[in-house]
């Protein structure tokens, strides 16, 4: 059992893909009590420190976990975070783009990861639970440098699923929490719950929908007047062939067609309506 204090600074290795640069790298970040004050650290008592990269935008945070086991290399077996970011105000990700095979000057309609993104390993506290506002404890780990495929390959599904879906997905998440409203010991509303933090969380969440709504229009009206494939990107296809049903998306065949359906779907839908 360690005999470390839950609410120490500490810091630890950390996966990062910036958002300015081709590559990804480890580098040694905190994990304080300031750095719990934001969306997806409220629940713990010391969290990893997105402020200084996110700044204003810390309310746009967002986070996937991982799960990893039956691993050969016992150390990447673990629970990670994956913190990211979605507000269009942030540059869009370089090095994630990199990884994925998207054209960061092109990424097209689909939302992306913005700003820097950030992968931690995590486990519970062991010891003792402190009681400071109802957050829990967590052992902050180095992250092995052994996980990079592993999240590489977290990336790829990710903007082909949770990415394609992620307006829907923020629509959800707002009744959730007009419904949450609705009950006094809500963390996310309950003034009580929310005094001590330097950093108050403000549900924005009308606002990153508008937002991203708008950055999808303006993306599909721009990728309609490119002449490449939506799908496959290939450039001067004389063959292009426009869709039938918004008249906004052009590909080269059949196949990159019916590829893109799953997250040409919904757009194409609210073009014909």
């Amino acid at each position: 059992m360690t005999t470390r204090n839950p609410l120490d600074t500490v810091s630890r290795n950390v996966l990062i893909f910036p958002a300015n640069e081709d590559s990804h790298r480890f580098a040694l970040m905190e994990f304080s009590q300031e750095g719990a004050n934001h969306p997806h650290g409220y629940s713990s008592t010391t969290a990893l420190n997105l402020h200084a990269s996110y700044g204003k935008c810390i309310n746009d945070t967002r986070v996937n976990p991982i799960v990893v086991s039956n691993q050969l290399e016992r150390s990447l077996n673990g629970t990670y975070i994956v913190y990211f970011n979605i507000n269009v105000r942030l540059p869009i990700n370089r090095s994630v783009a990199r990884v994925v095979g998207v054209d960061p000057k092109h990424p097209g309609p689909k939302p992306f990861y913005r700003g820097d993104l950030f992968v931690v390993k995590k486990r519970d506290w062991p010891g003792p639970p402190v009681n400071i506002g109802g957050a829990s404890h967590r052992i902050w780990l180095d992250c092995p440098t052994g996980m990079l495929e592993i999240v590489k390959k977290f990336l790829k599904d990710n903007v082909v699923n949770r990415m394609a879906t992620l307006i829907e997905d923020e629509k959800m998440v707002r009744k959730i929490r007009e419904e949450a409203a609705k009950d006094p010991l809500d963390p996310y509303t309950n003034p009580l719950s929310l005094q001590n933090w330097k950093y108050p969380y403000k549900d924005r969440t009308d606002r990153t929908i508008t937002n991203l709504e708008k950055y999808r229009n303006k993306q599909i009206v721009r990728e309609a007047n490119r002449d490449s494939c939506t799908t496959c990107g290939i450039d001067d296809q004389s063959d292009l062939k426009v869709c039938a049903g918004c008249k906004a998306v052009k590909y080269c065949s059949r196949e990159c067609q019916k590829t893109d359906w799953k997250n040409h779907k919904s757009q194409c839908t609210q073009g014909r309506a």
